[in-house]
């Protein structure tokens, strides 16, 4: 991350499945209010669901989707 101002930072991650890169901004108040245990959408809601899930998992939304989606689900009954 490199902070762009002392409000913004600039994070890069790559995906630890298809080493896709995602590039955005956010708020640094916002990032250590994550940290410190804030719900990452309550705390970044400026960020889609792709940029918080690769905060989260290290994956993108396509790998995330992938692994853990709706249709990999276990059934029960």
């Amino acid at each position: 991350m490199i902070a762009v101002s002392e409000k913004t930072f600039v994070v890069w991650r790559t995906c630890v499945e298809c080493r896709r890169r995602l590039l955005f901004s956010c708020s640094v108040a916002g990032f250590l209010e994550w940290r410190k245990g804030k719900c990452i959408q309550d705390a970044l809601p400026e960020l889609t669901t792709e940029q918080r899930e690769i905060l989260i998992s290290g994956l993108c939304g396509t790998c995330f989707d992938t692994y853990c989606g709706e249709e990999n689900d276990l059934e029960m009954d």
